[in-house]
């Protein structure tokens, strides 16, 4: 009897850690990152990228990247002498508790200096060698641990949207809070400027440079307010978007686009993105509206779809 419960509670150890850890290389995984946090009055997280890892994949293969990525870890855990977890493909999180007052700058730039020299560095693979570059960022919130991940990915798209290989904030939340709370105010005004068919098309003129007159027109989208102001999509298609409106957007200026140019001499372009085709009838929708089009001519641009 005490064998068969020494043998369930061994059992119960190893669920437990495969549960926490990566199968595949056996580093701490996100669960374990998400328990560990628990332990920390005040962490500072930081999140490594390695930069364009799919292209490696691509071109040495999985097996090779897996080589890689164990180096990775490795590495990580000597540099920064902590445990090192990893929370994605080719992304990984170091846990260090906030330094104290006047400490915090040299610990700043502690830590970017180590992902510099990382990058120095090279690693290894069937008697090859390869430099990686990466993106980090470290953040600290210590009324919102819970958020603290989450942030730490908005944190390093921005990072990576302004060109740059490492950020650190210290009061993040209250930056995040507002952006948030301005995506949910235009995401509000969109919603309801569509209710309200005040989601219109704006025909940018292309000009012929010869003749320095209008030859065809580019049909973009607007947010026209009740007072009439017009808005740029800057502003609100983005966060539409996310938010699963952009088949309809789409859908709206290409209808109106042809109703508007219906017996124009002009050309007229609509832009379309990938994740149209993507909702269910859209290529249906397509091909009824496209039999209405008997002026100039209607061009589609296929927008490359965001990584």
């Amino acid at each position: 009897m005490n064998a068969s419960l020494d043998e369930l509670e061994e059992k119960v150890k190893e669920i437990e850690y495969l549960y926490r850890h990566d199968p595949l290389r056996g580093t701490p995984n996100r669960e374990k990152l998400l328990n560990d946090l628990k332990t920390f009055s005040s962490p500072v997280l930081l999140l490594i990228d390695i930069n364009s890892f799919k292209s490696l994949n691509f071109l040495y293969g999985i097996d090779t990247g897996n080589i890689i990525l164990k180096q990775v870890y490795q590495r990580l855990k000597e540099t920064f002498g902590t445990e090192t977890y990893r929370v994605g493909a080719d992304e990984f999180v170091v846990l260090f508790e906030k330094p104290k007052g006047s400490e915090e700058e040299i610990f700043i730039n502690m830590l970017q200096d180590k992902i510099e020299a990382l990058s120095e560095r090279p690693f290894s693979f069937d008697n090859s060698e390869i430099l990686l570059n990466f993106t980090a960022v470290a953040l600290c919130e210590v009324e919102e641990s819970d958020k603290i991940i989450t942030d730490a990915y908005t944190l390093l798209e921005e990072t990576k949207a302004k060109r740059k290989s490492f950020s650190c904030e210290f009061n993040l939340s209250e930056r995040f809070r507002k952006i948030y709370e301005e995506n949910l105010y235009w995401l509000e005004k969109f919603r309801e400027a569509l209710k309200e068919g005040r989601i219109l098309p704006y025909y940018q003129p292309i000009i012929d440079n010869q003749t320095r007159k209008p030859a065809k027109f580019e049909a973009l989208v607007r947010l026209i307010e009740k007072s009439g102001e017009v808005i740029s999509p800057f502003k609100f298609l983005t966060i539409a978007q996310k938010a699963g409106y952009g088949p309809e957007i789409t859908k709206r200026v290409l209808q109106m686009a042809i109703e508007d140019f219906l017996f124009l001499p002009y050309e007229v372009s609509v832009n379309l993105s990938y994740n149209d085709f993507l909702e269910e009838g859209f290529l249906v929708f397509l091909d009824e509206v496209l039999e209405k089009r008997i002026g100039q001519g209607l061009f589609l641009n296929f927008l490359k779809p965001k990584k």
